[in-house]
């Protein structure tokens, strides 16, 4: 035990202890001289190892402070560290905050301020001072009618052989530097540096505006905020109107503004169902031309129905259904409304759509053909009625339809029923005539057949006549 204790990294506790024991222990006479001479190298080493205790105690002293320094350093190195994170996130948050300020900012006043989102009672309280408030249909006629008559009073100088007249209808006499407001939708937005390009579109018509920071007070805010518009915004923009030195080939109306305020009354989500700009591409077989799915265009109607195509679809068939009422009136017809709900089957020839009416059975129209030849009986001579009907019929092709507007005409005749047919070719000359004549039609037909291209409508002006007898 005593060998083992001695072995024991030569530590001074240990010493202590083995000294200790030496004492304690009733040895024999033959092991005392044993024990006694180490006894004395123990004491002589004890010694030896105290001095050298206390010599290296201070060293261990000033090397155990020195880790603690260390440590106290590292410690403090690191809190500083998260605190410096923590401070610049906290600046990242307040800059985050400043930017959505600015990019939600709200306006409350547009005599003080040149941007923001607004509600329309609030702009409503302006009205005095906005006076008058265009769109782009407004601004497109006033210059295509200006065009018109400047061209028209150069005519009449050219035959007057006038050398010098001065023209009303000039450009700087129409404009000057008035300025306008005028309202619209997004149609494309680019931004760069100080300069944000934004085009407005309403209906057919468009137009593009500039906006230069350096010309309002170098408002960076105001760039930011115009930058984050979403497409189909409906913005009111205040600025003056100027024809650019470079035609612009993007827009139809080929003017432009130079904006000096912009309101946001209709805000729109980032993410459209799909852009107008792809919607509006030529229909082709071409695989590399985008196309936007006709699932997705019908999911999405009331976006879809904004395409330039759509729009003038509708519109000539309003123009279409107009022609038509205004002939008929013109030669005396009486415009009738008949029921679209019915006891029985109106046509023996075309299936019925049967309902449940109030537990007995009902049928939409499929044609008002019965009432119009009561009128006809009951002396009102000549009738016609615009309105839909139902036939309950499988849609076998692509123009079958269970569902359209019928235009349909009864009348008298004299003496013989090619009386009545050629009223209807007169009808219907009439009526590809005004569509073909007037421009804004022409832009509609036009309109449709860059997205649909289709070869021109011919028709004859003298429609051929065989009796029945030649055939």
């Amino acid at each position: 035990m005593i060998n083992c204790l001695l072995q024991l990294n030569g530590r001074l506790n240990y010493l202590k202890k083995y000294l200790l024991l030496i004492n304690l222990f009733n040895l024999k006479n033959k092991d005392i001289n044993f024990i006694l001479v180490r006894k004395g190298l123990f004491v002589c080493g004890l010694r030896k190892m105290e001095k050298d205790d206390v010599v290296s105690s201070t060293p261990a002293a000033t090397e155990e402070a020195v880790m603690n320094d260390k440590k106290k350093e590292k410690k403090a190195k690191k809190l500083a560290e998260k605190e410096l994170k923590l401070a610049k996130k906290l600046e990242r948050e307040n800059l985050k905050n400043e930017a959505a300020k600015v990019l939600d900012y709200v306006c409350e006043d547009i005599n003080k301020d040149n941007y923001g989102y607004i509600k329309v009672s609030t702009l409503q309280k302006y009205a005095d001072s906005i006076m008058e408030l265009y769109n782009l249909e407004d601004i497109y006629n006033f210059f295509v009618k200006s065009e018109d008559c400047e061209n028209e009073k150069r005519e009449i100088c050219v035959d007057k052989n006038v050398g010098d007249v001065k023209d009303t209808y000039n450009e700087e006499n129409l404009l000057g530097k008035k300025k306008i407001w005028v309202r619209g939708r997004i149609h494309d937005i680019r931004s760069k540096g100080s300069i944000a390009f934004i085009i407005l579109r309403h209906k057919l018509y468009s137009l593009q505006c500039i906006l230069d920071i350096k010309y309002n007070n170098n408002d960076k805010n105001m760039m930011k905020w115009v930058s984050n518009l979403s497409l189909e915004c409906i913005v009111d923009i205040y600025g003056e109107i100027k024809k650019p030195e470079i035609p612009i080939d993007s827009t139809n109306i080929k003017y432009e503004i130079h904006i000096n305020k912009i309101f946001c009354l209709s805000k729109t989500m980032k993410e459209l169902p799909f852009l107008l700009k792809d919607a509006n591409m030529k229909e082709t077989n071409d695989e590399i031309t985008i196309k936007v799915n006709q699932d997705n265009r019908l999911n999405n109607r009331c976006f879809d129905l904004r395409t330039y195509a759509n729009y003038s679809i509708f519109s000539l068939q309003s123009v279409i259904c107009h022609i038509f009422r205004t002939f008929l009136l013109q030669h005396n017809f009486v415009e009738i409304h008949t029921p679209k709900l019915l006891g029985e089957s109106s046509e023996g020839g075309a299936n019925a759509f049967k309902i449940n009416y109030f537990n007995q059975n009902g049928y939409l129209a499929q044609s008002p053909q019965l009432y119009k030849q009561m009128c006809i009986n009951s002396g009102f001579d000549k009738v016609f009625e615009v309105g839909p009907v139902f036939r309950a019929e499988n849609s076998n092709t692509y123009r079958h339809l269970c569902e359209y507007v019928s235009l349909d005409i009864e009348m008298t005749y004299k003496f013989d029923y090619m009386e009545n047919v050629h009223f209807y070719d007169s009808m219907f000359k009439h009526i590809f005539k005004e569509l073909t004549n007037n421009e804004k039609n022409k832009t509609f037909i036009k309109t449709i057949k860059n997205q649909y291209p289709s070869d021109d409508f011919v028709w004859l002006d003298k429609t051929p006549n065989f009796p029945y007898e030649e055939l």
